[in-house]
Parts: structure tokens; sequence; C-alpha cells
């Protein structure tokens, strides 16, 4: 596997861009709450926002 210089500027970009998104699946699981939304929608969300907060913590973003 080859290595990758990742440089300051572009881990700040996916930062901004991986905290974004979360804040998104947070926003999107809460309406569904709100709304009564399917148990199989509600499945998956949680799912996605397990997945993106266990790589969040993996890379060290403060929640």
């Amino acid at each position: 596997m080859r290595k990758t210089k990742i440089n300051r500027g572009d881990l700040d970009l996916v930062h901004v861009m991986v905290s974004d998104a979360y804040d998104k699946v947070v926003e999107a699981k809460k309406m569904l709450e709100d709304h009564s939304g399917n148990l199989e929608a509600k499945s998956g969300l949680n799912d996605a926002l397990q997945g993106l907060h266990d790589t969040m913590l993996h890379w060290g973003f403060v929640l």
C-alpha cells in the first residue's frame, strides 16, 4: 500500500466535512423520531450515525 502525504489544509477540510456530515445525520435522526418514521429508516440511520461516530473517534474528532 502506498503512503500518501496529507497536508494540514486538506486535513482541516476533511474535519469540517465529516463534522458537518455528523451534524446532518443527527438532525435527520431527530426529524425521523419527531415524525414517527418507519423502523427500517431509523435502523439504517442509526447504523450510519454509529459508523460515522466510530470513524470520528478513531481519527480524533472532538464530538
